[in-house]
């Protein structure tokens, strides 16, 4: 009896040593479910844009500030005069009603920008939900919605440092995510 509470007590101050452990790997797998194919803008510790189109005129840096979790990098988009500085991302779109859930982590530097879910339909581009990224410190933004699509539609994801005559600022994205539900 002893023995065992030994071991159990032994086990668990391991647990606990090896629980403060950290590397700047990205920890936390894709889901299998994660449509988004570059979901935290790196591969083998190398920052990537691959899978993302970048704004005519757009610019976009990686910045070594990411989230718990995030790996090493994360997107960096600043405040744009005139044309939002912005990166997309598109997937085909499952055909009929499905529900989804879009999930982000993001944080800004005095003005913030947005993230957006949009149907892509023949020529035009419909804007289902659009969310301000309003905190200066690494938050989890998620939408859940049920989105009616018809054949060749695509889902396009938005991220965008915002525009502003006057202001300055810059928004950072990190772990990206796009999941069908059912």
């Amino acid at each position: 009896m002893r023995a065992n509470r030994i071991i159990n007590i032994s086990f668990f101050v391991l647990l606990l040593m090896f629980q403060g452990c950290s590397d700047n790997s990205v920890n936390q797998p894709a889901p299998a479910e994660n449509l988004i194919s570059n979901w935290s803008f790196e591969k083998n510790g190398q920052p990537i844009i691959e899978g993302w189109l970048i704004n005519p005129n757009g610019k976009y840096s990686f910045s070594n500030s990411a989230p718990e979790g995030g790996g090493m990098y994360s997107i960096q988009l600043d405040c744009n005069w005139g044309i939002p500085n912005e990166i997309r991302t598109s997937v085909p779109a499952y055909w009929g009603n499905a529900k989804f859930e879009f999930s982000l982590l993001s944080r800004k530097e005095d003005f913030g920008g947005n993230f957006s879910i949009n149907i892509k339909r023949s020529d035009s581009l419909i804007t289902l939900n659009k969310i301000n990224i309003d905190s200066d410190s690494w938050r989890i933004y998620s939408v859940f919605d049920s989105i009616q699509t018809k054949k060749n539609d695509s889902l396009v994801i938005i991220l965008s440092g915002g525009f502003s005559q006057v202001l300055t600022g810059k928004t950072y994205f990190d772990l990206v995510r796009l999941e069908k539900l059912d």
